[in-house]
């Protein structure tokens, strides 16, 4: 298994749960004009998308202004958290326009919401063509010297470093096989490379690409070393492709068999629709309860991991949790789903594997 994962796959997509919510207007000087019109928008719009907008504008000024605004809100409205993945990516994209080094920029943020901030940052500061994002990636994620801060968080940023190059590298032409093979290039170590390549597929998953079925053979054409990723990631993929059918893509990951990665590849299913679902693990106890065995542990077990964030980031309560985890399947698995939201709960670099 590719070491300290907590795929929340798709927090971008959660407009299916939440529209029409207004926010408050973000206020003050330069960017009032700026951020009246998105503003405004919140009436009819999903305010996820349109409250990334206003943060993304505050943070090319200030961006730990744009950090304690998203908690401000946050507190205000505890749907925020629930898309604070997208949240932290546009405030991290908006924190590289500000007049700040690379590395300054990534250590003003944290781990929360799956390291949402790190990745937009390297979005931000990885534009152009593919070998362009190639060329940049090593000088980016190369921690400098005289970095302070906590070796272990520093090292985290380097590893979510490496993955945003992945999303980077797919937004260069919007081609998952050709992003593959640019994270081979630019990270020659195969650990490091296979974190940049987890990148690539969770960005696909959401992109235009996927909706229209391009590449829907991907994690069998893939470089071997890598389906294991793919199949944990490809479930957003299948759903556009289902019509979102949630118990079609989870009998889907019978693909996965010939590879043994059926409980990947369930897993990565049962992770996406609990975040799709709002955390409704009701809902998704039903659903993992229609499959079977490896089918069954795995649904189980990526859904208790997006629920243990659901619990750090305020959107459940422990005791609904608990009470999942209860009746999550047979009994004997409980100790390998506890394992896995303990592997999570780091994200990645290298304090996650300690």
């Amino acid at each position: 298994m590719s070491r300290g994962r907590l795929l929340l796959i798709a927090l971008g997509v959660l407009s299916m749960i939440g529209v029409g919510v207004g926010t408050a207007v973000l206020s003050s000087g330069a960017r009032e004009t700026e951020t009246t019109n998105t503003a405004a928008a919140c009436v009819d719009e999903w305010f996820g998308d349109c409250l990334s907008k206003e943060l993304e504008v505050l943070a090319k000024s200030d961006p730990q202004a744009a950090l304690a605004e998203y908690e401000t809100q946050a507190q205000a409205n505890g749907r925020v958290r629930e898309v604070c993945h997208l949240l932290f990516h546009m405030i991290g994209q908006g924190a590289t326009q500000s007049d700040r080094e690379p590395w300054e920029v990534f250590m003003l943020g944290s781990s929360e919401c799956n390291w949402g901030y790190v990745h937009g940052a390297v979005e931000g500061y990885l534009r152009g063509s593919l070998q362009e994002v190639i060329n940049e990636a090593g000088e980016l994620c190369t921690i400098p010297e005289g970095t302070e801060g906590d070796a272990s968080y520093i090292n985290s940023v380097q590893g979510n470093c490496i993955h945003g190059t992945g999303h980077a590298l797919f937004h260069a032409n919007e081609d998952p096989i050709e992003a593959e093979l640019g994270c081979r290039a630019a990270f020659e170590d195969k650990q490091t490379a296979l974190n940049c390549i987890d990148g690539v597929i969770m960005e696909y998953g959401n992109s235009d690409a996927a909706k229209q079925g391009k590449h829907a053979d991907l994690c069998q054409v893939i470089g071997e070393d890598a389906r294991e990723t793919c199949y944990r990631n490809v479930a957003l993929t299948w759903y556009y492709q289902s019509n979102g059918e949630y118990l079609k893509v989870l009998n889907q990951c019978r693909e996965a068999e010939s590879s043994g990665l059926v409980f990947t590849c369930t897993w990565g299913a049962g992770n996406l629709f609990t975040v799709q679902t709002g955390f409704d693990l009701g809902f998704i106890d039903d659903l993992c309860q229609q499959l079977k065995e490896e089918y069954a542990r795995g649904c189980y077990t990526g859904a208790a991991v997006a629920g243990a964030l659901g619990v750090n980031t305020g959107v459940l309560e422990k005791n609904e949790l608990d009470d999942f985890l209860a009746g999550a399947g047979d009994p004997s698995w409980r100790d390998g789903i506890l394992s896995e939201i303990e592997k999570a709960e780091g994200g990645f670099g290298e304090s996650a594997a300690s």
